[in-house]
C-alpha cells in the first residue's frame, strides 16, 4: 500500500508499481462498446442502399427456399460447434454444444 492507503499493483507491461491511476476495466469495455456501436452506425448509414436492395430481394423470395437457406445456415454453425466440441473433448475439456454454438456464430464476426 502507498501512503494514501491505496493498494499498489504492478503493471504487467512495464513492471512498475501502479497506484490505481489506470482506467478500470469497466471503463475500457464501455469505450470499446461505444466504438463498436459507432462503427455499426457508420456501416449501416453507408449501406442503406444495400439494405433497400435486400428488402426488395426478400419481397421476391420464395418462403420455402428462404426457410431452407436459413436452416442450412443454422446447421453450418452447429457443424462448426460440433467440430470444436470434438476437439475440446479430445483435449479433456468437454463443453456442451449449446454453449459452443454462440461461439461459432461469433466467429463469423472475427474471421
Amino acid at each position: 500500500m502507498d501512503s494514501d492507503g491505496r493498494e499498489q499493483r504492478e503493471d504487467p507491461l512495464t513492471g512498475q508499481a501502479n497506484a490505481g491511476r489506470s482506467w478500470p476495466r469497466a471503463s475500457w469495455s464501455r469505450v470499446m462498446l461505444g466504438l463498436v456501436l459507432l462503427a455499426a452506425v457508420v456501416l449501416v448509414a453507408r449501406n442503406l442502399s444495400d439494405l433497400a436492395a435486400l428488402g426488395r430481394t426478400l419481397k421476391r423470395a420464395q418462403p420455402l427456399w428462404l426457410l431452407a437457406a436459413l436452416l442450412l445456415q443454422a446447421l453450418t454453425y452447429v457443424a462448426v460447434a460440433s467440430g470444436w466440441a470434438a476437439v475440446l473433448a479430445e483435449a479433456g475439456a468437454r463443453r456442451p454444444l449449446r454453449r459452443l454454438v454462440p461461439i461459432a456464430v461469433g466467429k463469423l464476426f472475427a474471421d
